[in-house]
């Protein structure tokens, strides 16, 4: 799921429109440094973003089922489910 699915599962979840805007790898350190997040924080997040453009996390695992005993849910309908407190 990309950022851009992410940002449309919520603007149909809450009806608020959402929209992801692309940022550059090498100045995502520098927004998120400006926002106040702390270094450490804002160069992980920035790879990590860059380790999902590259399918490092593009794998399904039962593992929310074998830890929790339910099924996994969609995104979508997990934002659905929590509107309420999305939209607060």
């Amino acid at each position: 799921m990309t950022d851009a699915d992410v940002a449309a599962a919520l603007t149909e979840a809450t009806g608020c429109r959402v929209r992801y805007e692309e940022v550059a790898d090498a100045e995502h350190p520098q927004r998120l440094l400006d926002q106040g997040f702390p270094e450490h924080f804002a160069h992980a997040w920035s790879a990590a973003g860059i380790a999902k453009r590259d399918g490092w996390y593009d794998i399904t695992t039962h593992a929310v089922q074998r830890l929790s005993g339910r099924p996994a849910t969609t995104v979508t309908d997990y934002f659905a489910a929590h509107r309420a407190e999305l939209v607060n």
